[in-house]
């Protein structure tokens, strides 16, 4: 056997015990990350941006509309949803337009998500506790300006 020969074979016998082991990548360390990375403290808790929900909102609220615009609206549609059904859960939508890639949605959602909590304390303060009362984030290519949505379920 030559030198080379010999050199071949001894990195062959040495890659054997390497065959079953896999290169360490960040599914290593967390193969399924949170869903819900941890907010700061007195921060709603929003998903990350989905698709637009297919369901019929019960309001629709263009971004930037004063609460007085729409306050008495928005009572008057919740009790009647807690007169139907005392457990009635909302879902609050913060309804972005799909322009500009996903940093400017992601921009677009936190310039709206002060007056989605504002809604969300609206609610609250019409007798739903807030445990049944959920925001979310989603992006529509068929609006031109973001909208809080609040659907029921």
């Amino acid at each position: 056997m030559t030198g080379a020969t010999a050199a071949r074979c001894c990195v062959a016998v040495l890659m054997i015990p390497l065959a079953g082991c896999k290169l360490i990548d960040q599914t290593t360390f967390a193969p399924s990350p949170s869903k819900n990375p941890a907010l700061l403290p007195g921060t709603p808790a929003t998903t990350e941006i989905g698709k637009i929900d297919p369901r019929t909102p019960l309001l629709s609220i263009d971004a930037g509309t004063p609460v007085p615009a729409y306050g008495g609206i928005l009572r008057y549609a919740v009790a009647r949803a807690v007169a139907r059904d005392p457990n009635v859960r909302f879902d609050v939508l913060v309804a972005v337009p799909d322009v500009g890639g996903a940093a400017a949605q992601a921009n677009a959602v936190a310039n709206v998500q002060p007056q989605a909590s504002a809604l969300m304390r609206e609610i609250g303060s019409d007798g739903v506790a807030a445990s049944r009362i959920d925001l979310r984030a989603g992006v529509d290519p068929h609006i031109r300006q973001s909208q809080i949505r609040v659907y029921v379920r």
